[in-house]
């Protein structure tokens, strides 16, 4: 009987050993899972500014290039309706 007892505490024993090894792999996990999510987080943000700079120079480009023609269209309506369309040709560097 006391012989039972004692192979029962050692499974406990044994049991809250594997449950601490189990809580501590859980912990680390935990914090591994944080660690990326964070760095996903940064290297999001990082891929948006890369976009809005590379859009941003391209306007640059744009507003800095000379027109190169430039076309109106004009229209009177009977209903004393005006329109105007303007048609700009500009390149820049590849850009159209």
């Amino acid at each position: 009987m006391d012989n039972q007892k004692n192979e029962m505490k050692l499974v406990i024993v044994e049991l809250r050993m594997q449950v601490t090894g189990l809580q501590n792999t859980i912990d680390e996990l935990l914090r591994r899972v944080t660690i990326l999510e964070a760095e996903m987080r940064t290297k999001a943000g990082i891929t948006h500014v890369r976009e809005i700079v590379q859009q941003s120079e391209i306007i640059k480009q744009i507003n800095d290039s000379k027109s190169v023609g430039m076309d109106s269209k004009v229209g009177i309506w009977l209903d004393g309706k005006v329109t105007l369309e303007s048609i700009v040709e500009q390149t820049t560097d590849g850009y159209k």
